[in-house]
């Protein structure tokens, strides 16, 4: 199950667990905890496991993607990897910089 940010709460996970599913979620600074913890991890260390670059109406934007296992001391539950996609928008020689954190309960070798 995909849901935005609002979702990303321990109730909601442990429901989906509950019932056999398997959850990816944005994590926001909202969630303090959760997003210092992955703010937190070694993720200049960690090689980009995907890259994508796509042109059109007028900018180019490229997306890297890099996974790590979650943590044991994670503060939310059932979560098995954990991933950092920056976003890089080249708009008249401008390039602004996003980040998303996110979690699911999918291990590796089903993700």
């Amino acid at each position: 199950m995909t849901a935005d940010a609002l979702h990303t709460v321990k109730a909601t996970a442990d429901l989906i667990h509950q019932q056999g599913g398997n959850l990816v979620l944005p994590v926001k600074e909202n969630r303090q905890a959760l997003f210092h913890a992955l703010d937190a991890l070694p993720w200049a260390d960690t090689p980009i496991g995907h890259e994508n670059t796509d042109t059109g109406h007028g900018r180019t934007t490229r997306r890297t993607m890099r996974v790590l296992p979650a943590p044991p001391d994670l503060p939310f539950p059932n979560v098995h990897q954990v991933w950092l996609v920056e976003r890089y928008v080249t708009t008249n020689g401008k390039q602004p910089a996003a980040a998303q954190l996110s979690v699911t309960s999918h291990p590796a070798e089903t993700a």
